[in-house]
């Protein structure tokens, strides 16, 4: 494997952190911080929301109230995680939500639908990067449902301050990477629009 060892052990030891209690509240924090993100985004524009419920097929007429129920669920399910990460109802309902969300992000790609998903608050073009959020996120989740790895530990003062930073971290770092597609897009064409001009220029 030559070269891929230090990858490999940089992925084994990034599994064995998740698998850790610590591992555990960081990822549930997230999770937490992606649902009050998105909840938040859909009562602040809750037309929004309800015009992607009806585009994804789920309801007939796009309703004000779709986008607020949605986004009190949502924040709902995150004040649920947060303090109880590993209680099996609680888990149970956010993974039922997010495989739900999943297949109907499937669903619409399969059918080669093109619309705004409005997915976590988002306004870009539904694709096959939302899927793949999608399937980044339950795959965050799916950690949860482990046990976790040596048993629980007394936490010392200081750790929920640090794990907090950490998932915040996380969140900043996603919201970043969501502007890169827009950024190429936009980079395109200022690259196609000089180009255009500079062919005039020679003509």
């Amino acid at each position: 494997m030559g070269g891929l060892h230090p990858i490999v052990d940089l992925v084994a030891d990034a599994v064995a952190a998740l698998r850790s209690q610590y591992g555990h509240e960081v990822v549930a924090l997230f999770l937490a911080g992606v649902l009050i993100w998105s909840g938040a985004a859909k009562l602040r524009r809750p037309r929004l929301a309800a015009l992607a419920i009806a585009d994804f097929g789920l309801v007939r007429h796009p309703r004000r109230g779709y986008g607020i129920v949605l986004g009190l669920a949502e924040l709902g399910l995150a004040a649920s995680l947060a303090p109880q990460p590993r209680m099996p109802l609680v888990l149970g309902a956010v993974s039922f939500a997010l495989l739900a969300f999943t297949a109907v992000v499937a669903r619409a790609l399969w059918r080669s639908d093109r619309f705004a998903c409005f997915c976590f608050g988002g306004e870009e073009e539904l694709s096959r990067t939302s899927l793949l959020r999608n399937l980044a996120l339950l795959g965050l989740l799916a950690f949860l449902w482990t046990p976790i790895a040596g048993g629980p530990v007394s936490a010392p003062p200081g750790t929920w301050t640090l794990m907090i930073l950490i998932a915040l971290g996380g969140l900043a770092t996603a919201a970043l990477l969501a502007r890169v597609p827009r950024l190429l897009r936009w980079n395109r064409e200022v690259r196609e629009h000089l180009e255009s001009r500079a062919r005039e220029v020679v003509t």
